[in-house]
Formats: C-alpha cells, sequence, structure tokens
C-alpha cells in the first residue's frame, strides 16, 4: 500500500507512542492492529478490537494524543457451567499523537463487528479547497 508522505510519518508516531504506553497498564494488555487511512478531509484509523462492545470502550483525548482503552471480561454464560479457560480478561491499548491539522473536538468513533472505526477531522485550513477565478 502506497502511503502519503504525511501519513507515513503519523504512522511511525502511533507506533512509538504505543510501544512506550503499553508498559504502563495494570493488566494483561495487548496492542490491537490499526490500519490508517487519507481523506481529503479526515484520517480514519480503523481499530481491530474482537470481543469489545461499544460501553467497554473509553477514548480520550490529552495533550494532543488519542488514547484507546478496552477491557475485555471473560463472562461465563447463565446456565452453563465453566470447564476450560483459556483466557482471562485482557485490556487493550493504543495511543496516537495527533497531528496538529486535526479538529480534536470533532473527532467521532463508531464500533461494528470487532473493528472501531475513528474520524479524525482535518481542520477547514488543512483542507482542500477550489478557488474560484473571477473573469475581467
Amino acid at each position: 500500500m502506497n502511503q502519503s508522505p504525511s501519513l507515513k510519518r503519523e504512522d511511525a508516531k502511533i507506533q512509538r507512542v504505543s510501544e512506550n504506553q503499553a508498559a504502563n497498564f495494570d493488566q494483561p494488555t495487548r496492542t490491537p492492529a490499526v490500519s490508517l487511512r487519507e481523506t481529503a478531509q479526515a484520517l480514519l484509523v480503523e481499530v481491530d478490537l474482537p470481543g469489545v462492545k461499544a460501553d467497554q470502550l473509553q477514548l480520550s483525548v490529552n495533550d494532543g494524543v488519542l488514547t484507546l482503552h478496552a477491557t475485555v471480561t471473560a463472562n461465563a454464560r447463565e446456565g452453563f457451567q465453566l470447564l476450560h479457560r483459556e483466557y482471562d480478561e485482557v485490556g487493550f491499548r493504543r495511543a496516537f499523537t495527533l497531528p496538529d491539522d486535526i479538529d480534536k473536538d470533532g473527532i467521532s468513533a463508531n464500533a461494528k463487528h470487532g473493528v472501531v472505526t475513528i474520524t479524525l477531522p482535518k481542520s477547514k485550513a488543512a483542507q482542500p479547497r477550489r478557488i474560484a477565478v473571477q473573469a475581467q
């Protein structure tokens, strides 16, 4: 996949921040896989979070860093006795250093089928615009 130079820089920042912050977590933590996409209006971050429901996910922005935190609990189903379990409660954590041209107040996210899509809208100044040419 060919990435624009700005997207490559952001990808490198994301990886660096994630590696630095993964060590500061109380439970077994996984770094979820992400895909980054760029449009003229926004950066899109798609995060694979299998088993995570929307109410188990926390997103926050602080000092230009978007942090994603989720916890999956291993609950037994009602009416069944647990005979064997190969997983425990696990946390997912990922942090992203946001570029300066992101409208931090416009960030949104949705979750569907274990994939969380975070939309990071670009500020109006960073978006391409068409300039009208006046005839004289």
